[in-house]
């Protein structure tokens, strides 16, 4: 962290190539249904995300909240209950939205995203582990993508992670969370 202040970065660039402009805070504007006046800030964003407030970070940022990072060797569960994956670690330096389901947009590096829904978190009904995000496309693609870098749009939190009695059980709720993931997307895509 800088202890520079804007005064003393002011005095320490050369005043031929940069001239420091001071502003004052960015307010958000109510045009896209926002509280109007409120002021907009990086930790504030960081904040909607963790407590999972995706449509006011959205707001905020001007695009969905999202991720990116390489796909990685999962369990390969997802696959046997019908609903294979792409899995990714969540970057260490990159706030995280609570554990849990969410539906959104994915897509392998500069492809056009397509709907997905996707869990966050330790995976509680196979005994846990280190958090994941395994994101299930709702349209198929082919091929092995591992290493390939993967991109999630959150868009929106269907529900909070849990642990099932079975993998059955388990399998059932998927099922319902694609079609509700189908539903919220029709709109968005």
């Amino acid at each position: 962290m800088s202890s520079a202040t804007p005064v003393t970065r002011r005095m320490s660039l050369p005043s031929r190539i940069i001239e420091p402009c001071l502003a004052g805070p960015f307010r958000f504007d109510s045009w896209r249904d926002g509280p109007s006046g409120e002021v907009v800030s990086s930790s504030r964003i960081r904040t909607l995300v963790r407590d999972g407030d995706l449509t006011q970070a959205e707001a905020f940022l001007g695009h969905p909240f999202r991720v990116l990072g390489p796909i990685v060797e999962g369990d390969r569960r997802g696959r046997s209950m019908g609903a294979p994956t792409l899995n990714l670690i969540w970057p260490a330096d990159q706030v995280a939205p609570p554990y849990g389901v969410y539906a959104g947009r994915a897509g392998l590096a500069a492809e056009k995203p397509v709907p997905a829904v996707a869990n966050f978190g330790i995976r509680p009904t196979f005994g846990g582990g280190d958090p994941r995000l395994e994101v299930h496309l709702l349209e198929d693609i082919t091929g092995d993508h591992y290493g390939d870098q993967v991109r999630f749009e959150l868009l929106h939190h269907l529900r909070e992670e849990r642990r099932f009695e079975s993998p059955q059980a388990l399998q059932a709720q998927i099922r319902r969370d694609v079609e509700t993931a189908r539903r919220l997307l029709a709109d968005r895509l």
